[in-house]
This record gives C-alpha cells, sequence and structure tokens, in this order.
C-alpha cells in the first residue's frame, strides 16, 4: 500500500485525473524508491512536473526498474540460448512453452489472479 494513492496507481500525480492523486507521483515504483534512495537523490525535474505540475521529484530509472530491466535481459538470455542450443523446431518450441507457462504462473501467483489484489 502507497500511502494516500490507490493500489496499482502508476499515474504522473499533479494535476492528472482533476489532481485526486496530487502526491501519487509514479505511484509504487516513486514510493519505494523516495523510501530506499530519499527524495534528495531522485530526479528533481522529471517531465511530469511541467505537464502535470506535480510537486516530488520521481526517477524513472529507480531501484525498481532496474529490477524489471534485470529480469527482461535474463529472459533475452534464456531465449538466445534456447535459439543457440537447440536446432530444432520442435525443441525450441517446448522450451518456450515451458518458460511461458512457469512464467504465467508466477504472475498468476504473485497477482492472486486478480487485477488489483496481489502482493
Amino acid at each position: 500500500p502507497v500511502p494516500g494513492c490507490p493500489t496499482g496507481y502508476v499515474g504522473p500525480g499533479g494535476i492528472s485525473e482533476g489532481g485526486m492523486y496530487a502526491n501519487c507521483t509514479g505511484g509504487a515504483t516513486g514510493y519505494v524508491d523516495s523510501l530506499m534512495l530519499g527524495y534528495e537523490h531522485m530526479y528533481g525535474q522529471p517531465t511530469p512536473t511541467v505537464i502535470y505540475q506535480t510537486r516530488y521529484p520521481f526517477d524513472p530509472e529507480g531501484f525498481l526498474a532496474t529490477l524489471n530491466s534485470v529480469f527482461l535481459c535474463f529472459l533475452g538470455v534464456q531465449c538466445g540460448r534456447i535459439i543457440l542450443i537447440y536446432k530444432d523446431h520442435k525443441q525450441r518450441l517446448i522450451r518456450f512453452l515451458i518458460w511461458a507457462v512457469l512464467l504465467g504462473a508466477l504472475g498468476a501467483l504473485l497477482t492472486k489472479c486478480s487485477r488489483d489484489d496481489g502482493w
């Protein structure tokens, strides 16, 4: 839970959505980054400041975004290894389907198979 923000909010904050979530710049990502880095170590003039008149710094390349990037690189390496090691299309397809089922199950587990009620 992010104080003062609805679950799953990732908008720019400020005057967006009629100013209902003025202090929610970046949602959970902005909140986690502010706890870990502090506002003084975050990007002070993000794009939403000009457009949405936000009051808080937001770093789009913060901690949670970096974790996402690392995970996507890992998946890319796995896909590359499958393509290089397995020459038969059927073997490749089986491995890609295994990865798809495993990651789909992980996503379902982390979100508790709901839109707004995951961990």
